[in-house]
């Protein structure tokens, strides 16, 4: 396995348990006190969640990189694998960024604007990395 499959393999549970547990709280949230979506106070655990990922993917990056240490480098196919899974992560994420500003521009409340932001790009960077996994395992389509 090498560096750049071993980060995916780590990272990629700790987004999906990232982002399902940010969408539980505020489900919940919406649930107890009886609120629409909308009105439920998510800023909070919005930052906290981005924050708590972006922080546990750093450190199984680093994990990932330090149980690789002295293997290759990147080599031509790990490259290939990367710019297929940027290709399927920019699709998703470009929908979501041009969704989020019609949303602004029709002054739709900032909740549903960020949270298509945030769904977007988590289901683009989702995307990504089950195609670069799936690359890594079974070969780069049209190889």
């Amino acid at each position: 396995m090498t560096p750049q499959q071993r980060t995916l393999a780590i990272g990629t549970p700790i987004g999906i348990v990232v982002f399902l547990t940010y969408w539980a709280v505020v489900i919940a949230r919406a649930a107890t006190d009886g609120l629409p979506l909308n009105e439920v106070a998510w800023e909070g655990p919005w930052l906290l969640f981005v924050g708590t990922g972006a922080t546990s993917y750093a450190i199984a990056f680093a994990f990932a990189r330090y149980l690789g240490r002295g293997e290759r480098a990147i080599d031509q196919r790990d490259r290939d694998i990367a710019r297929l899974g940027g290709a399927r992560d920019a699709e998703l994420t470009g929908l979501a960024v041009l969704t989020c500003l019609i949303l602004l521009a029709l002054k739709v409340d900032t909740f549903w604007a960020a949270n298509i932001l945030f769904v977007g790009s988590y289901l683009g960077s989702l995307s990504s990395s089950l195609a670069q996994l799936n690359a890594y395992q079974d070969g780069i389509p049209n190889e």
